[in-house]
């Protein structure tokens, strides 16, 4: 599956970046890999972001947390109910 999911990925299929960041965060099939997790969600995001809402949620609770430039990613959404609860105190705390 992770063979087919690379090749849409490659045509920026977002449903195949967001499930290949999965993949990756939960060792399914690979081995446990955050920073391929974490660049796959943000493609995702960035790929689709009006349905980026699974893709920022994920980026922002990878073990070792968000990077700055994660939480700028996420904060440009269109709008900030796409953020999970707490997360729009967090964005806003780290961006001042």
């Amino acid at each position: 599956a992770i063979p087919l999911l690379e090749q849409a990925a490659e045509q920026g299929d977002p449903l195949a970046l967001y499930r290949l960041g999965k993949i990756y965060r939960d060792g399914k099939g690979t081995p446990a890999d955050t920073a391929k997790a974490a660049d796959y969600f943000r493609r995702a995001i960035q790929s689709d972001r009006y349905n980026s809402q699974g893709p920022a949620e994920d980026l922002l609770t990878l073990p070792g947390g968000p990077s700055a430039a994660d939480l700028k990613l996420v904060a440009s959404l269109k709008d900030g109910t796409l953020l999970p609860p707490g997360a729009r105190m967090v964005i806003a705390n780290d961006l001042e």
